[in-house]
């Protein structure tokens, strides 16, 4: 664990990505035995302060319903996206999302449900120096997918919390791969993206993605005969081209992770290190890393 300037290294609970399990344990506790979620829009508070980091957006999803929700730091009002009623049509123009309903959505009886490698849900999430991706289950047989975004940087002295928007990709979009070569897209989804990437998302048919940084990751070589994937790239590869967790797994074998662009990371250091968080319409869910040129 690398310290933060806060002189609590190595005690539980400090102001270390690592420690936020434990502070999201005790969080969790206190806040749903005092004052229980009404609802499903109860699940994420975004937080406010000046340490360092801000929560620039938090998202919910519910694959089985095609829902999503997002807000911002600069509008916390609730905003909702049927992916229903959207056409992902080639001739359908990428376009951003403004100005969307308030949320009218049914109450849910939800409960805990802890998976190997997800975060414990807190309701009431105090300030943390990383991404967070939490699942709970229903009452109703639903997934809710609840995510936040934290990045501490600046592009060109302007905050990332002013640059992201979220956007429609319609189906045979074209993503760069790697290996100077391109993909066509097979299905259209809505992400939220900075700077001509994706880092989370929902497509027409269930599957979400999200990227959180992992700075531990290494990823694989590039080598003649496969496929190349920019780990940049990753959230609109596998939103473009799969339904389910169980075509990405079988997938990953076909194609080489490489880290990158490398204009990208030049431009915000740390940015192209991530691992992600992948759920299906079927509840089935995956963390996919790298370590050491290897998915985990």
């Amino acid at each position: 664990v690398v310290g933060h300037g806060f002189n609590l290294r190595g005690l539980p609970g400090d102001y270390s990505p690592a420690s936020r399990f434990i502070r999201m344990f005790y969080l969790k506790q206190f806040s749903t035995r005092s004052a229980p979620p009404a609802d499903e829009t109860a699940a994420i508070e975004i937080v406010t302060g000046n340490i360092g980091e801000i929560t620039h957006y938090a998202v919910i999803k519910i694959p089985q319903t095609q829902v999503f929700m997002f807000r911002s730091y600069a509008s916390m009002q609730w905003k909702r996206i049927d992916l229903n009623k959207l056409s992902f049509e080639p001739s359908s123009r990428m376009h951003s999302m403004k100005g969307f309903q308030r949320i009218t959505t049914p109450r849910l009886n939800m409960k805990l449900s802890i998976h190997a490698g997800v975060v414990g849900l807190c309701f009431r999430v105090a300030a943390v120096t990383c991404c967070t991706t939490v699942h709970v289950e229903s009452g109703n047989n639903l997934t809710v997918i609840g995510r936040t975004m934290e990045f501490e940087a600046h592009l060109a002295g302007q905050s990332l919390s002013q640059m992201w928007t979220v956007n429609v990709h319609p189906r045979d979009e074209i993503v760069q791969r790697a290996d100077g070569g391109f993909f066509k897209n097979l299905y259209g989804w809505v992400g939220i993206d900075l700077l001509n990437t994706t880092s989370e998302g929902m497509n027409e048919h269930g599957l979400t993605a999200s990227a959180q940084t992992f700075r531990g990751s290494q990823y694989q070589s590039q080598e003649q005969g496969y496929k190349a994937v920019y780990s940049l790239n990753m959230v609109p590869w596998l939103l473009g081209n799969f339904k389910s967790v169980d075509e990405v797994v079988a997938a990953l074998g076909d194609v080489r992770i490489v880290q990158g662009p490398e204009s990208f990371e030049k431009l915000s250091p740390g940015s192209t290190h991530n691992h992600w968080t992948i759920v299906d319409k079927d509840g089935r869910r995956i963390i996919l890393e790298y370590v050491k040129g290897l998915p985990q």
